[in-house]
């Protein structure tokens, strides 16, 4: 995957959590119960996991070097 796919899916959970607390705030989604801590989760998870893409892009490139 690419370092630009990572940061997509960084801006996706970014988007996730930033929508529900937007939408908590205005009414459209539900304050209370397990949705605040299902879109932090796949917020937070989707962040991660495109940290975790970039920073294994970051050791093929210093593996493989200037020539690349």
């Amino acid at each position: 995957m690419s370092n630009s796919a990572a940061v997509g899916i960084i801006l996706l959970g970014v988007l996730v959590i930033a929508g529900w607390a937007f939408g908590s705030e205005f009414g459209v989604v539900p304050d209370e119960g397990a949705w605040r801590w299902i879109s932090v989760g796949l917020g937070g998870g989707l962040i991660g996991l495109g940290m975790a893409v970039r920073t294994q892009n970051k050791k093929k490139q210093k593996e493989l070097g200037p020539e690349a």
